[in-house]
């Protein structure tokens, strides 16, 4: 038992902290102090660090498509009529 959980412990810390190194939307210290975090907190960091990277890397990903509306933005205007 303590054996498979140190295993998942040092896998999802390793993939974690690969995942951190290669995104290229945060500087070293940040890359830095995250990776602490992935190695700190057991397991929860890394799946923390993990949600965290995927959200900002999905939202980078949509920004950079300017042919794709943004419902976020203010001046979206919406696409529905009023039925009698």
């Amino acid at each position: 038992m303590l054996k498979t959980l140190a295993i998942t412990y040092i896998a999802t810390s390793v993939l974690a902290t690969l995942f951190l190194m290669r995104s290229p939307h945060f500087d070293r210290t940040q890359k830095v102090f995250q990776a602490a975090v992935v190695w700190v907190l057991p397991i929860l960091g890394a799946v923390i660090i993990s949600v965290f990277h995927s959200v900002v890397y999905r939202n980078m990903r949509t920004r950079l498509q300017p042919d794709r509306p943004n419902p976020n933005r203010k001046d979206h205007i919406a696409d529905h009529t009023m039925l009698d």
